[in-house]
């Protein structure tokens, strides 16, 4: 188990410099454009040497006019305290980033710090088109270490993409392309049933572990969660179902994706659908239901054995008082170190809970 001791940083976005020791159960609470964001991020960068927000280049954390910004985390891990410290410059796509001193990648960081995270975009997860779930799923099974599969899937879909536009570019006969798209097909459709089949055993294990979370967090009846796992518009429950149809699928639309000149179905395109109450989520449920799905589905993922860090930005808004209050309190009992921001204080506090005010960029312990 990690927990976070001590957290700094210079010229990182609004902040000039900051410094603060959390503890187990962190809110920070300031109006929009003040930095409650801006903070989380920099924790998250310290913890991971990536950004969680969408579309971010290192040079967009460093204040204008500066050449660098930094973060500097101190770390109680099981084996002693730990420094990372994380270094970015202008105009350098990576940053730096030391683990005591040495020099480590994402990788490392990745499988030593979990994080669990939720972002006003999450919320878009459901609203929105397929990708977003898809993303959602195979981000928490990245985060149960299944990311190499996740990887294969997306090394053979390159390779298959890559004849298709050479195909395109002229540099194979149409005989030729379809011969070689033939090996290559072979080696995606093994990928790609496992890809499914490690979707699949996740969202079943995922919906039943949800079960336990919404009698905690949902205020009012108690709704039914699950999915649906859409292959070209048949929902399938085993990864031989969806191979069959996606083997059946790769056959009868070779020429047509030689034609487009990249690839036109597999897991990359399928849709899994959230249901409540055995209806999609997309048309019934409300904003403040669908932010308490993602929620459950999230927080259900907390391993009480080996507790990630957990971040939420800007949870509580679309919440009745009465599911702020269960969501905090079931967030208390964890052993997980939360880190939150809320643009109002909570009413709530207790004692293990501890606020800091955000202003200007500035941060202020209460």
């Amino acid at each position: 188990m990690s927990w976070l001791l001590k957290a700094e940083g210079c010229n990182f976005r609004n902040y000039n410099h900051f410094s603060f020791s959390p503890e187990k159960f962190n809110i920070f609470y300031g109006s929009n454009g003040q930095g409650k964001t801006s903070l989380l991020e920099a924790l998250f960068i310290g913890l991971r040497g990536k950004t969680f927000r969408l579309y971010t280049s290192f040079s967009d954390v460093i204040q204008s006019e500066k050449n660098q910004a930094s973060v500097q985390l101190r770390v109680k891990e099981e084996r002693g305290e730990s420094i990372i410290s994380s270094i970015f410059q202008q105009h350098k796509s990576t940053g730096q980033v030391l683990y005591c001193g040495k020099k480590t990648g994402r990788a490392f960081l990745e499988k030593r710090f979990p994080i669990l995270i939720f972002t006003v975009e999450k919320i878009d997860v459901i609203k929105k088109d397929a990708g977003e779930r898809r993303n959602l799923v195979d981000e928490l099974l990245s985060f149960h270490g299944k990311k190499n599969i996740f990887q294969r899937y997306i090394h053979s879909l390159k390779q298959k993409n890559a004849l298709l536009l050479a195909y395109q570019k002229g540099e194979y006969s149409f005989s030729g392309a379809q011969k070689l798209l033939h090996v290559l097909n072979e080696n995606f459709l093994q990928c790609s049933v496992e890809l499914m089949k490690e979707r699949l055993i996740f969202l079943n294990r995922l919906f039943q572990d949800v079960r336990k979370i919404v009698k905690e967090l949902f205020s009012s009846s108690i709704p039914e969660l699950g999915f649906l796992y859409d292959v070209s518009g048949s929902s399938i429950t085993t990864a031989e179902e969806g191979g069959e149809i996606l083997k059946k699928n790769l056959i009868e639309r070779m020429d047509q994706e030689l034609r487009a000149g990249r690839s036109l179905i597999g897991p990359h395109r399928q849709d899994i659908k959230f249901l409540f109450n055995q209806r999609d989520s997309r048309v019934f449920c409300s904003q403040g239901q669908q932010r308490l799905l993602i929620l459950s589905l999230i927080t259900s993922q907390i391993n009480p054995l080996n507790p990630p860090f957990v971040f939420l930005d800007d949870v509580l808004s679309e919440l009745d008082d009465k599911a702020q209050q269960n969501l905090l309190s079931f967030l208390e009992k964890t052993r997980a170190q939360v880190f939150l921001t809320s643009c109002k204080k909570v009413p709530w506090m207790t004692k293990n809970m501890s606020f800091f005010s955000i202003k200007n960029g500035t941060i202020n312990p209460l």
